[in-house]
């Protein structure tokens, strides 16, 4: 039944249905789309070609080729001849989103979607609010950076938040698959490209904002902008919950914040604060205090809990006490403050997918409060093709914070690896504490040394990749994995 046959009709109708969306529209009353791509080389006969600009590519320049292909239809942001059957919208992205929610049947419209955005911290609370729901019998489905998940094993997704393509797909396998809610991140790219513009969202969870992909944002105000749209697509009378510091990093008058009906949580929060010693969490609401073994390590990775446990209060209505007693049985997130074990020598060593100057401040403070008196080392590198102005300040962070810091590889992509590591190395250099830098290119080189280092008063934390599979160079995408890497040196 899914993915439908689309008349042309029917797709005429339902973009109408959507604001100052068609420009106008040329094709002939009898006619049908079989399938959608954005990709002029994978068009065939039926076929409606979505012409997207793109960074490096404008999909207007290939509608000759899709026609070539047997497209039956063109939807486009630039009027075409008259006689190309064609709809000229005022939004690509948007058309090609409207169009697979309608393809698919509007799965979005049978499922409870809670979506959370956050510069970190997405993946660990939609993992979290996933399994606390499934853990009270409510059959979830889960989408994100670390895949896609409704029962077995986790699947990978091409984004954060799928293209349309996959997003609505997926979304229609959790409906047939009986899921009654999704858990889904949602990122600032996406919300800006409109991928998840056909959902309304039964909640909305924004977990933390702090410099990042400022590569893609032309500032932090349209970065913030970008997340802050995920609370316009919340159903009337869904809820809308933000971490506390929020506030104070987000570059807006508070009183836009506050005037959104939106309810906080966070370390000191009300109503919903919470206090964390290790392995136990305290939680604080209007009416009581509530006490649960924690399984994860850290304030970022409870306050995330805390965030995910009230998103589930309010979509299930299931009593605190209840969720909360299933906190202790929660699951590790993968590659997320993930313990991989002990060398030889008694160093402990974990991996994290921190990757900015934020999220490594917290890593680096959250290993600190766990083992007092410790020495910390931490191994990471950059993105290449990526914001690079928050380089040198995650260098700086990690030389302040750390004893030891080893530079090297993460996925260079296009870029000079050694470039990019230079560019890391001169944040560490303003931070003159006497922090020992070590430059290594090759990331398995970098790890062997860092582990074969260890001593039984020190602790490395690998960051940057977490739970990723691979190494993206030039144009290859090799197999990598920080934690299979780094239990073959523990063993050896």
């Amino acid at each position: 039944m899914y993915p439908k046959l689309l008349s042309f009709q029917e797709i005429q109708k339902h973009f109408e249905s959507i604001d100052q969306l068609v420009v106008s529209s040329h094709f002939p009353r009898e006619g049908s789309v079989s399938d959608v791509t954005v990709d002029s080389r994978a068009v065939g006969p039926g076929f409606a070609f979505v012409a997207i600009r793109g960074h490096a590519q404008d999909g207007h320049n290939f509608i000759e080729g899709a026609l070539r292909l047997g497209s039956s239809l063109i939807i486009c942001e630039l009027p075409q001849d008259p006689s190309v059957p064609h709809i000229c919208v005022s939004n690509s992205r948007l058309a090609w989103a409207h169009l697979e929610d309608l393809r698919y049947g509007h799965p979005g419209r049978e499922l409870k979607v809670i979506g959370v955005t956050g510069t970190n911290g997405k993946s660990s609370t939609v993992w979290m609010i996933s399994h606390l729901l499934n853990s009270l019998g409510q059959k979830t489905a889960m989408i994100g950076t670390l895949g896609s998940k409704l029962a077995g094993s986790l699947e990978p997704t091409n984004h954060t938040t799928p293209d349309p393509d996959q997003l609505f797909k997926l979304l229609r396998d959790a409906v047939c698959g009986g899921a009654k809610y999704v858990a889904m991140e949602v990122s600032s790219q996406a919300l800006a490209h409109g991928k998840v513009s056909p959902l309304r969202f039964a909640g909305a969870v924004f977990t933390s904002f702090s410099r990042d992909h400022l590569d893609f944002h032309p500032s932090m105000e349209h970065y913030f902008d970008a997340k802050w749209a995920l609370f316009s697509l919340v159903l009337p009378g869904g809820f809308k919950l933000m971490h506390q510091d929020v506030v104070y990093t987000a570059p807006v008058n508070k009183l836009r914040i506050d005037d959104a009906n939106i309810e906080y949580y966070g370390l000191s929060s009300n109503p919903y604060g919470f206090s964390y010693t290790l392995n136990n969490l305290t939680l604080h609401t209007k009416d009581l205090t509530l006490e649960a073994a924690t399984p994860y390590l850290g304030d970022l990775a409870n306050t995330n809990l805390v965030g995910s446990i009230m998103a589930v209060k309010h979509v299930s209505d299931c009593p605190m006490s209840e969720i909360m007693s299933h906190v202790p049985s929660l699951p590790q997130v993968p590659g997320r403050f993930e313990y991989i074990g002990k060398s030889k020598s008694g160093g402990l060593v974990y991996t994290d997918y921190a990757h900015t100057p934020d999220a490594i401040q917290k890593a680096a403070l959250a290993i600190k409060d766990a083992y007092p008196g410790m020495k910390l080392r931490i191994l990471f590198g950059c993105g290449g093709d990526r914001d690079k102005g928050k380089r040198p300040l995650m260098g700086a962070v990690a030389a302040k914070e750390c004893e030891t810091v080893y530079l090297t590889s993460d996925n260079p992509r296009s870029e000079e690896p050694k470039q990019i590591i230079e560019d890391i190395y001169k944040g560490c250099l303003e931070v003159s504490l006497g922090t020992e830098i070590i430059l290594e290119v090759d990331r398995e080189e970098a790890i062997r040394k860092a582990i074969s280092s260890l001593n039984s008063f020190s602790i490395l934390i690998i960051a940057g990749k977490g739970h990723e599979t691979y190494q993206l160079i030039k144009d290859k995408k090799l197999p990598f994995d920080d934690r299979e890497v780094a239990r073959k040196y523990l063993n050896t």
